[in-house]
């Protein structure tokens, strides 16, 4: 049976990164209309998740979504080093 993806907007989801509860449309959409790196930690005992992605997100989106953020200082040095590529 298909899921609809606003199926489980409306369910309360404690997220675990704002320490309050959200619902589940948070979660689904949080990361610039993509769902949230922790979908998968908050959700797992409320709701068939993993179902869920599967059915609604390709394997390129589910690793985008999935891939952490690159780090502050790292991000700094790359543009710092670009600069001075180009200052040449």
């Amino acid at each position: 049976m298909r899921m609809e993806k606003e199926e489980f907007d409306n369910i309360e989801i404690y997220c675990r990164k704002l320490g309050h509860y959200v619902p589940f449309r948070y979660c689904r959409t949080s990361a610039g209309g993509m769902p949230c790196r922790g979908i998968f930690d908050c959700t797992f005992e409320k709701l068939p998740v993993k179902e869920f992605i599967a059915e609604h997100y390709s394997d390129d989106e589910v690793e985008a979504f999935m891939t952490p953020p690159a780090q502050k200082l790292s991000t700094i040095l790359d543009l710092i080093q670009e600069a001075k590529k180009h200052k040449k």
